[in-house]
């Protein structure tokens, strides 16, 4: 019974919870509750900055403002050379290929077209030309003016392997596989290495080898490693192999495994941070490392996916072979199909700097990845199942609005803290108010709290500048200036045990930098709030 000398307003004691930064990015696996206080439970269209606010993630545009054509974008390939040929993104879509200069895009010769429209394309950049195989054909060069097919020819010295789905440039060689045929031979364990004065030229015998020859367990890519060691990511494990230039043959080259049932799920799913190779497994996203004590050795680690593990539960993994991933700056990008999806419609990403999942991003749906070097700034260029090569806009100003667009639709964002117990997990609280600031927020958002994980009713924060009314609409947001602070009294909710914090926006650019709650603890407590147990007998 709670004693009639009780007034919560002035005998409860005032409890804060204070969420600084969103340094912890999301964490969608672990219980809420006991996440640290810069974690949140969901991040949608996130992106956590380097002074660890959040804010809605830029948007992309089609470089040239639509498909290229009809299809999928098969792969994506930045060339540069210096002198007159320059520099080109070069596009595979409907089994054509297209250059892109930085302002114009060109279909190129007929000369060369895929065997299909839907298949990737394998391609890489060596010797000053690019080299292409679509697994069914043989290869082809291109100087940055023409085509060049390198021929059919197999067995002891020969042109590149027709089959090759994978290539790796490593130790000046270029390294391939796939289903290849070799002296009547089918295999999709075998790995050729070109010559190292270039790869026009392949000894077939000198220079190939198997990899656990036999074992029905495929090679799905190829990672170029510190000194020699060049990593072999099978379907079903993982390899090393020390290439040594200076060997006279493959068949001195050191293979060691180094893990099994453990490998690759998907050709495109895999990317490189420094001396680590991060890749998409049977359960999970795992990282092979080089271990500091150890010299020339290396290590699996356990799954880094663990805070991502509700998404990854949900990969449909009839077509996880259609999964990339890139690095890009501080991030690295993994594009994976949920739920019905056949082809890849969010991205998990990454934050190397952090070491924390930024949650999920939707509204993309990737095909391959590419960073361009256009006069010296990088990009990042993505690849869809629409025909279209899309500009990641994170070097536009924030003050546009079409930052946070998708080639011209809304990107819809969503935050949802941690929960709080305002560390009297027995006790009830009464929510007193909730303080929400902005920075330079240009939308109308949506606050929301859940109490013992009840909805509560929405409120409405309205961020945008106040201002003349224009008789033009503008394509730039006129700032604030400085942060919006908005404190919205929570009296009269029902007491709780736990909450949580839901920030959301349809549109527009919404940046958090930090936010507060206040509550009041029920030092007593009803009777109702126990549970009675009967007596036995009263015993």
């Amino acid at each position: 019974m709670i004693s009639p000398l009780n007034i919560d307003t002035l005998d409860d004691q005032v409890l804060t919870e204070r969420v600084a930064s969103f340094q912890g990015g999301a964490d969608s696996f672990h219980s809420a509750i006991d996440l640290p206080p810069q974690t949140s439970q969901i991040m949608r269209n996130f992106l956590v900055q380097d002074n660890f606010y959040a804010v809605t993630r830029y948007g992309a545009d089609a470089i040239t403002g639509a498909a290229l054509d009809t299809g999928i974008i098969q792969g994506l390939q930045w060339f540069s050379v210096p002198g007159s040929v320059g520099n080109s993104l070069l596009a595979a879509v409907n089994r054509r290929i297209w250059k892109w200069d930085g302002t114009n895009a060109t279909q190129l010769s007929n000369s060369f077209t895929l065997s299909d429209a839907t298949s990737p394309l394998a391609s890489i950049q060596a010797f000053g030309k690019v080299y292409f195989s679509d697994g069914v054909q043989q290869w082809y060069s291109w100087d940055g003016n023409v085509f060049t097919g390198l021929g059919t020819a197999s067995g002891v010295s020969g042109n590149p392997p027709v089959g090759t789905t994978i290539m790796c440039f490593h130790t000046g060689r270029v390294f391939c596989s796939g289903t290849i045929t070799n002296q009547g031979t089918t295999t999709n364990d075998a790995i050729f290495a070109s010559a190292i004065a270039g790869p026009t030229q392949f000894d077939w015998m000198t220079w190939s080898f198997r990899v656990s020859a036999g074992d029905g367990d495929k090679i799905q890519g190829l990672a170029s490693l510190q000194d020699f060691w060049l990593l072999v990511m099978k379907q079903n494990s993982l390899w090393l192999v020390n290439a040594d230039p200076s060997a006279t043959s493959a068949d001195l080259w050191q293979i060691q495994n180094l893990t099994r049932g453990i490998g690759l799920v998907a050709p495109r799913a895999w990317a490189q941070n420094g001396n680590d190779v991060i890749f998409l497994a049977q359960d999970g996203i795992r990282s092979v490392q080089r271990m500091a004590a150890a010299v020339d050795q290396y290590e699996v680690v356990p799954p880094l996916s663990e805070p991502v593990k509700a998404y990854i539960d949900r990969i449909n993994w009839q077509y996880v072979s259609t999964s990339c991933a890139w690095r890009y700056h501080q991030w690295i990008l993994f594009a994976i199909p949920v739920d019905a999806a056949t082809s890849p419609n969010f991205v998990l990403v990454f934050n190397t700097r952090t070491q924390t999942w930024m949650g999920y991003w939707d509204g993309w749906t990737p095909t391959c990845f590419a960073t361009t070097f256009f006069n010296g700034s990088q990009n990042l260029m993505i690849g869809d199942s629409l025909g279209k090569v899309n500009q990641w806009k994170d070097d536009k100003s924030e003050d546009l609005a079409s930052t946070f667009q998708d080639n011209g639709v809304n990107i819809p964002s969503l935050v949802r803290s941690k929960a709080f117990n305002f560390e009297w997990p027995l006790n009830a609280k009464d929510l007193e108010f909730v303080e929400i600031r902005f920075t330079d927020t240009e939308t109308v958002a949506q606050g929301q709290m859940y109490l013992d994980d009840q909805a509560q009713p929405q409120f409405t924060m309205d961020t945008r500048s106040a201002g003349p009314n224009l008789p033009v609409n503008l394509d730039f947001y006129l700032a604030s200036g400085g942060p919006q602070v908005f404190r919205i009294s929570m009296r009269g909710m029902p007491d709780f045990d736990e909450c949580f914090l839901e920030i959301s926006a349809t549109s527009g650019k919404l940046k958090l930098k930090n936010y507060t709650l206040t509550a009041y603890l029920n030092t007593f407590l009803n009777s109702s709030y126990y549970t009675q147990i009967p007596s036995n007998n009263g015993n």
